[in-house]
């Protein structure tokens, strides 16, 4: 594709761009930024509608007490149990069972930081989330 055929077309990255790579006037390769293209703008904010979903499925199953603070960051943050198993260097089936809110409630504080920092937030905020919209 030439420079000039790069695709601008606005979508769900708003104001941020990519870098594609296209042709020069002289045939060389070089990267120029693109806003995207409607059939990627299309699949981009198919998947941004299944993640919301899946955030507000999350957020509703917390708030009926079903599951634990953890499960809306794995949620948010496109994790699975294995993922973050990794993250936080514990097993798999421990981490199913800090899902639950009960077991979550007596967790020590260092198991709690490990979380926040695979996180990316702070213990507080791990600690005292709250499905209030």
């Amino acid at each position: 594709m030439r420079e000039d055929e790069v695709p601008q077309d606005k979508g769900v990255i708003g104001d941020n761009y990519r870098v594609n790579y296209a042709l020069d006037k002289e045939g060389k390769y070089k990267l120029v930024k693109s806003s995207g293209c409607d059939s990627v703008n299309v699949a981009n904010e198919q998947a941004w509608s299944v993640i919301h979903q899946q955030v507000a499925e999350v957020k509703n199953r917390i708030k009926l007490g079903e599951l634990s603070p953890i499960a809306y960051f794995m949620t948010i943050n496109q994790m699975d149990v294995k993922i973050l198993s990794q993250l936080v260097n514990m097993m798999g089936l421990r981490i199913r069972r800090h899902l639950k809110p009960r077991i979550f409630s007596k967790l020590p504080q260092p198991i709690l930081q490990k979380y926040a920092s695979a996180f990316n937030i702070s213990l507080e905020e791990l600690k005292s989330f709250s499905c209030q919209d």
